[in-house]
């Protein structure tokens, strides 16, 4: 399962999760991906925005490694983008936090 926003030709991946299934099949992520992927190709997408990396050049021995070489994978180029997200719940430290 995954949940995708869309604006225009931009998708972005905001949250998924998926079962294990058996050892001698591949990690259901993967293919999970794969599929978004390709169904946006279809659907004439021009990006697809996976979530954050840390910061590049990534180090092998980073406890982040493995999550950057999984999104890295699937050929896309690293690309640094402006905008972060963040979720104030409580209105008055909304206005605190401007």
């Amino acid at each position: 399962m995954a949940f995708i926003s869309t604006i225009g030709t931009d998708a972005r991946y905001l949250y998924g999760s998926s079962l294990r299934v058996q050892d001698k099949l591949p990690p259901i992520g993967q293919y999970l991906h794969y599929e978004i992927i390709r169904y946006l190709k279809d659907e004439g997408y021009k990006s697809y925005d996976m979530g954050g990396i840390p910061n590049l050049p990534m180090d092998d021995n980073h406890q982040s490694y493995h999550v950057y070489k999984f999104k890295k994978g699937f050929g896309g180029t690293p690309k640094i983008l402006s905008y972060d997200y963040k979720y104030v719940r409580f209105k008055l430290l909304r206005l605190l936090n401007r």
